[in-house]
């Protein structure tokens, strides 16, 4: 379920609510199913309303089987109507958008449940599934894939106790539906279909999000990719049709925002989290991609 993890007692001045995750049954470690309907209808069960920002502790699939609305991924709404799905990764911030007739479910997880299941996804599939640097946080869902189903399937086996082969149920059609999505992600969202190029862009932005303050040039990252800038770049450009250093500033920012509406912390001390020596430095290099300081975009997302 829903935890918010933050006191009620929530200010600019303190963080948005980070929202944790428990599963109601023990014996099914880290995957749960509930209703938009449940989080729609909260009764204001939590410190903090579901329509506003929140920080995700955990994955989340969100599909949505009826109404239409908006979906706050990261900063950036995104329509969503019957059929959509939203993927959302660990520490992604994110806001829901309820109107009449909305409904659909939520399919949460842990990151120690996904990686378990590694061994029964493809690499592509587990390596790139949550990856937005590759793919935008939503996709359309056609009803012939039987999404619905394997959703409903998995909330059946949920709710059993006395099935011994609960688990490798669940943990099957968990997988079945990840590939399933991704393979229609792949052939719908890149420029290229070249799958070597794919999955040396996905390192790549993989790479980004753990070395990211000790550098934001490209040819460090090449370096350590073992390859050359040029090959990098020629890879970035075909596969999201952006430059290696491009896909560098866009985490950077993003990595930015996220810690400036979550934390008390000063800009300043911000600065130095994110690898830069000086913090005017970063409050130049902030301001010329989003056109604010880091000041003035915290007071914009005030709560």
């Amino acid at each position: 379920m829903y935890v918010f993890l933050d006191s009620p007692l929530l200010s600019f001045d303190n963080q948005i609510p980070s929202v944790g995750f428990q599963p109601k049954k023990s014996s099914v470690r880290g995957i749960e199913l509930i209703s938009i309907d449940r989080i729609g209808n909260h009764n204001n069960q939590f410190d903090h309303h579901p329509e506003r920002p929140h920080q995700l502790k955990f994955y989340n699939i969100i599909y949505f089987t009826g109404g239409k609305s908006k979906h706050l991924v990261d900063f950036e709404y995104f329509s969503v109507k019957p059929g959509t799905a939203v993927y959302l990764s660990k520490d992604m911030v994110n806001a829901f958008s309820f109107t009449e007739g909305m409904s659909g479910y939520c399919l949460i997880f842990t990151q120690e449940y996904l990686e378990a299941c590694f061994g029964r996804i493809s690499e592509n599939v587990s390596s790139q599934l949550f990856n937005h640097q590759l793919y935008e946080p939503v996709v359309q869902i056609p009803e012939s894939t039987r999404f619905v189903d394997y959703m409903n399937l998995i909330g059946h086996e949920l709710q059993k106790d006395d099935d011994p082969e609960r688990n490798f149920t669940i943990n099957s059609l968990f997988s079945v539906l990840l590939t399933k999505v991704q393979s229609l992600r792949t052939s719908k969202s890149l420029t290229t279909q070249d799958k070597s190029k794919v999955k040396l862009v996905a390192q790549f932005s993989s790479l980004i999000q753990e070395e990211y303050r000790q550098s934001r040039n490209a040819e460090f990252f090449a370096k350590k990719l073992l390859i050359t800038y040029k090959h990098l770049n020629l890879c970035c450009r075909e596969v999201l049709d952006k430059t290696a250093k491009q896909v560098i500033d866009e985490y950077v920012i993003l990595e930015a925002k996220r810690r400036l509406i979550n934390t008390a912390v000063q800009s300043s001390e911000i600065a130095f989290q994110l690898g830069f020596e000086e913090p005017t430095n970063f409050t130049k290099y902030f301001k010329k991609f989003t056109g604010f300081t880091p000041r003035q975009f915290k007071l914009s997302n005030a709560q």
